[in-house]
């Protein structure tokens, strides 16, 4: 049988956490309470259950991991991206003035062409590299944007 345990997100700011032997969620895998027979599994997917219930944290899974030399490393690819995200340090949210308007004005964009015939999708996908207006043929011109 495979060892296996809890992961969530927490609620308040989606950060990936696991249960430990204390009943909290902590931001460590390697803090986790391992599941390794059937009752243990039963019982950590009642937890989560319940702490999904009372809005402590969404997302809930039970998750395969292994033990290796010392340390637990999940056996799912995107379990492993997940618990690596956690150890990089948190970056900074933007501090709202309260003189700033709620509403943040954004550009409006046109875009208008002159062809005579549509543009293929290899076509339109080379439109954002080449500059505005450059000539794919001599009938056939580049979509060009204004942004006001």
């Amino acid at each position: 049988m495979v060892d296996k345990v809890l992961t969530a997100n927490r609620l308040t700011d989606g950060v990936a956490v696991w249960l430990n032997a204390n009943g909290e969620w902590v931001t460590s895998l390697q803090e986790s309470l391992v599941a390794r027979h059937a009752e243990a599994e039963a019982a950590l997917e009642a937890i989560g259950k319940q702490a999904y219930v009372d809005n402590k944290v969404v997302d809930v899974n039970l998750i395969d991991v292994q033990e290796t030399g010392g340390k637990l490393w999940p056996l799912r690819l995107r379990e492993r991206i997940r618990a690596e995200w956690n150890m990089r340090p948190a970056m900074p949210r933007p501090i709202r003035n309260s003189l700033q308007s709620e509403e943040v004005p954004r550009k409006s964009c046109i875009v208008t062409t002159n062809l005579t015939t549509p543009l293929s999708r290899s076509e339109l996908r080379n439109s954002a590299i080449r500059s505005s207006g450059a000539s794919l043929a001599s009938s056939r011109r580049m979509p060009s944007s204004r942004c006001a």
